[in-house]
C-alpha cells in the first residue's frame, strides 16, 4: 500500500511540472521601419514563456532557430514571466538596411517574428558635380566640397613671387566655384594689391675698408586700401641702363637682377673694389611671378684701402703666448719663467727700460704668459700697461682715447704718447725728430718693442740687437753668451729678494708633447687652416704676391701648435678666439711692419673676425681688467 501512495504522488508531481511549462510566446512583434541615414533606428519586441525565454534581434541573415537546451526543472517552482528587447542605433547608414529578426526561445520551444528596416537614402535625387558630395541635412540633403587639411592658409598670393601649391586649397576652390585650373594660373584666386612702401632705406653712401664687412639695412611695408601681403627685400648690384629714345640720352642706375647679393632687410657684404647697391622691395600682384617692385636710390660704396701697420725704423722684439719670444736679432726660443724680467733696455746710457711681468696661464701649472709690460723713462716716466687695456701712470689710470693721442709729460720733461693703432695700445717714446721707438700691447700677452735705426746696444731677454743670433743669448752681469735658454732667462729677472720667483734652470724639462700627445693632432690641422690663409700665405712667400718683404712664419707656426695643445686660457665658450690666435695675430702683426697687408687675418683665421665675435672679445679683455 506505501509502495502505490508513493507512485500516485511521482505521478502527480509529473502532471504538475508538465501544467506548468509552456512555449515561448510573441506578445509584441517587430514592425516595419523607415528611417534617413543618421536618424535614430529602434526595434522593440516583447514575449512570454515558462521558463523565461530568451529573446533576441538581430538581421536575418545572422539570426538563429536552435533550440534553448533543456534544463533539469525537478523541484523548481515555475511561472510565467515577460521578457523584452530594444533594438536600436544612432548611426544608421545605406548598408544598415534589410530584414531584422525577433527569436523568443526557451525549453519548449522557438517562435520568432520579423520585420523590414528601410533607410531612405536623401541624396537618391540628387546629382552633385563638380567634385562635390552629397551630405543628408535635416530631411533634406545638399551638395558640399570634401572637407581636406587646410584651406585657412592662402599660398596663392605668397611673398616671394613664386606659386606654392596648397593642393588643398586649390581642390577646394575648384570644387566651390567650378574653377579650371587654368583659371588658377591666371590669378583669379588671388586679389590686386597696392604697392608696397619703403619703411627704412639705406644712406646713399658708406665708406668702408676693402674686404671688411659691413651692413646695410632697408625695411619696407604693404600700403594703400588693398595692402598685400609683406613685401621680400632683395639686395642686387646696381648698373648703369640708357635711357629709351633715338639720341645718346642720361642714364640711370637699376638693379642688375643677374647680380643678387642677397635678401633679407639688413645684409651683410664684403667688397675691395667701388660699388652700387639697391635695395628692391618685391610684393606679388597675384601670387606668381609677376612681382610689382618699388627700388630704393643706390648705396654708393666707397672703398679705402686697409692701413698697413708698417713699421719703418729699425729692429723689432716679440712677446706672446705661452711663452715665447722672437729676439731682435730673430732668434725665437721658449722661456716659462714666472717673474719679471727686464725684456729690453739700453745697455749704453740706461736711458730707457722695458719690463715685462710673466704669470702662469693655464691649469696644468706649467708655461708662463706675459700679464703686463712697463716702460721706465729717463728715470722720469714709468707706465704700466696691463691685461684689459689698462694704463697706470703715477699712480691714476689713464684713459686711451680711441681717435687720436694723449701726451704724457714727466716732471724732467721727458714726453711720451700714447695711442690706439688698430687692436694694439702703442707707447710711442725717444722721439728725436728722426726716429723713434714703440712699445706696443695688445691687452691681453702679446707686446711688440719696435727700435729706431739708430737703436744702441741692447740687452734683455730681446737679445742684443746687433745682428748677430749667434750671441742673443747674453747673460745679465757676466755678459757671457750660454746654450741655456733657461740660464740666461734667469739671469734677467728682477727679483729682489732673490726668493720670490724660482729659477726655470733648476726646474725639470717639460716634456709637452708626451703630456699633450692627444691634443698635437688637432692643433695642426687648426694652425695648417690658419697659416694657409690668402694674407698669410703670401705673406709667406714675399715679394711679388706680397706687397713687402717676406716673414718666416715656422716659428709661429709652432708656437700655434705647441699653445694651442697646451694651453687653456680662453672660455671653452667664447667663438672666433683662441690660444692659437695669439700666435697668428703676431705673425699678422710681424707681417704688417714688413708693409705685407694683414688686415683680413681675423676673417680669413676665424679669429672674432666678425662683428659679434670682436665685441665679444673685447668684452673678455674688459672683463680681465677687473682682476688688475
Amino acid at each position: 500500500m506505501l509502495v502505490l501512495c508513493s507512485a500516485l504522488l511521482l505521478a502527480a508531481n509529473a502532471a504538475s511540472y508538465d501544467d506548468d511549462t509552456r512555449p515561448p510566446v510573441i506578445l509584441q512583434g517587430l514592425t516595419n521601419v523607415t528611417v534617413k541615414p543618421g536618424a535614430l533606428f529602434q526595434m522593440e519586441c516583447k514575449a512570454e514563456g515558462s521558463p523565461t525565454p530568451k529573446l533576441t534581434i538581430t538581421r536575418l541573415d545572422e539570426a538563429s532557430l536552435d533550440k534553448v537546451k533543456s534544463r533539469d526543472y525537478t523541484g523548481m517552482e515555475l511561472k510565467m514571466s515577460i521578457t523584452h528587447v530594444i533594438y536600436k542605433s544612432q548611426t544608421v547608414q545605406a548598408q544598415d538596411e534589410g530584414w531584422y529578426r525577433c527569436v523568443a526561445a526557451n525549453s519548449r520551444g522557438v517562435v520568432y517574428s520579423d520585420a523590414y528596416l528601410t533607410v531612405y537614402d536623401l541624396c537618391r535625387k540628387l546629382n552633385c558635380r563638380g567634385g562635390k558630395i552629397c551630405v543628408p541635412e535635416g530631411d533634406g540633403a545638399k551638395c558640399v566640397c570634401r572637407e581636406c587639411q587646410d584651406t585657412s592658409y592662402n599660398p596663392l598670393c605668397g611673398t616671394d613671387c613664386v606659386t606654392h601649391f596648397n593642393y588643398c586649397q586649390l581642390e577646394h576652390k575648384n570644387c566651390l566655384r567650378g574653377t579650371k585650373y587654368t583659371s588658377f594660373l591666371k590669378g583669379t584666386f588671388c586679389p590686386l594689391f597696392s604697392p608696397p612702401k619703403f619703411i627704412e632705406t639705406p644712406p646713399r653712401q658708406v665708406d668702408v675698408v676693402e674686404g671688411k664687412a659691413f651692413t646695410l639695412t632697408c625695411r619696407a611695408g604693404s600700403d594703400g586700401d588693398t595692402p598685400g601681403p609683406p613685401p621680400l627685400i632683395s639686395w642686387y648690384v646696381a648698373d648703369l641702363a640708357p635711357t629709351e629714345g633715338p639720341t645718346e640720352g642720361p642714364t640711370m642706375y637699376e638693379p642688375d637682377f643677374k647680380r643678387k647679393l642677397g635678401d633679407g632687410e639688413t645684409i651683410k657684404l664684403r667688397t675691395t673694389e667701388y660699388m652700387d647697391v639697391i635695395c628692391v622691395a618685391h610684393q606679388c600682384k597675384y601670387g606668381q611671378s609677376l612681382p610689382q617692385d618699388i627700388i630704393s636710390d643706390p648705396v654708393f660704396v666707397s672703398v679705402a684701402p686697409a692701413e698697413i701697420n708698417v713699421w719703418n725704423g729699425g729692429p723689432s722684439c716679440q712677446i706672446f703666448g705661452d711663452p715665447h719670444i722672437i729676439t731682435f736679432d730673430n732668434v725665437a726660443y721658449e722661456y716659462e719663467g714666472r717673474c719679471e724680467y727686464v725684456l729690453a733696455m739700453d745697455c749704453q746710457k740706461m736711458s730707457w727700460f722695458v719690463y715685462g711681468s710673466f704669470e702662469t696661464c693655464s691649469t696644468h701649472g706649467r708655461g708662463a704668459c706675459l700679464a703686463s709690460v712697463t716702460l721706465y723713462l729717463n728715470f722720469d716716466i714709468a707706465i704700466e700697461l696691463s691685461r684689459g687695456m689698462l694704463v697706470n701712470y703715477d699712480g691714476k689710470r689713464l684713459h686711451v682715447p680711441e681717435v687720436g693721442l694723449k701726451t704724457i709729460t714727466g716732471k724732467g720733461g721727458s714726453v711720451v704718447y700714447l695711442f690706439m693703432k688698430d687692436d694694439w695700445m702703442v707707447l710711442k717714446f725717444n722721439n728725436d725728430g728722426n726716429s723713434h721707438y714703440e712699445l706696443r700691447w695688445d691687452g691681453l700677452m702679446s707686446a711688440q718693442i719696435l727700435l729706431g735705426n739708430n737703436a744702441p746696444p741692447t740687452c734683455g731677454l730681446c737679445g742684443n740687437s746687433n745682428g748677430d743670433p749667434t750671441d742673443d743669448f747674453q747673460m745679465r752681469w757676466s755678459s757671457k753668451v750660454t746654450d741655456s735658454v733657461e740660464e740666461f732667462g734667469d739671469s734677467w729677472r728682477i727679483d729682489q729678494t732673490r726668493r720670490r720667483c724660482p729659477k726655470m734652470a733648476a726646474m725639470p724639462k717639460w716634456e709637452w708633447k708626451e703630456e699633450f700627445s692627444d691634443n698635437i693632432q688637432e692643433a695642426t690641422r687648426i694652425c695648417d687652416l690658419m697659416f694657409n690663409s690668402t694674407q698669410l700665405s703670401k705673406c709667406a712667400r714675399g715679394y711679388p704676391d706680397s706687397f713687402g718683404d717676406k716673414v718666416d712664419p715656422e716659428p709661429y707656426h709652432a708656437a700655434c701648435i705647441s699653445d694651442y695643445a697646451r694651453s687653456d686660457f680662453f672660455p671653452e665658450d667664447m667663438s672666433g678666439q683662441s690660444m692659437a690666435c695669439v700666435a697668428a695675430m703676431n705673425y699678422a702683426e710681424r707681417c704688417g711692419n714688413n708693409m705685407n697687408k694683414n688686415h683680413l687675418w681675423r676673417e680669413e683665421c676665424g679669429c672674432a673676425g666678425e662683428t659679434e665675435e670682436l665685441a665679444e672679445f673685447k668684452k673678455f679683455l674688459g672683463d680681465l681688467s677687473c682682476f688688475n
